[in-house]
């Protein structure tokens, strides 16, 4: 299935899935295809909303935001700053 993933995050060129099995239900988890340093990133799911497409195709458009792991978004930049 087509889907469309974003973030409000300011990553660089980070590869996400375009294409899943299903639609992922808010709090999975998902991978991005870029790897540094041996490491992916993987964000949360928060959201799932519907977008109609050309040819009356709806597509899932899902958010993305970082895990519950990271206390604020300062130790987030800090520790995917390390990876460059």
């Amino acid at each position: 299935m087509k889907i469309k993933c974003y973030t409000n995050l300011d990553v660089r060129n980070e590869q996400f899935p375009n294409d899943l099995p299903c639609v992922p239900r808010i709090g999975e988890l998902i991978e991005s295809y870029t790897i540094r340093k041996g490491k992916n990133l993987v964000l949360k799911v928060v959201s799932v909303t519907w977008s109609k497409k050309y040819n009356d195709v709806w597509l899932p458009v899902i958010e993305l935001h970082v895990q519950d792991y990271f206390d604020c978004i300062y130790d987030f930049e800090v520790w995917y700053g390390k990876l460059f």
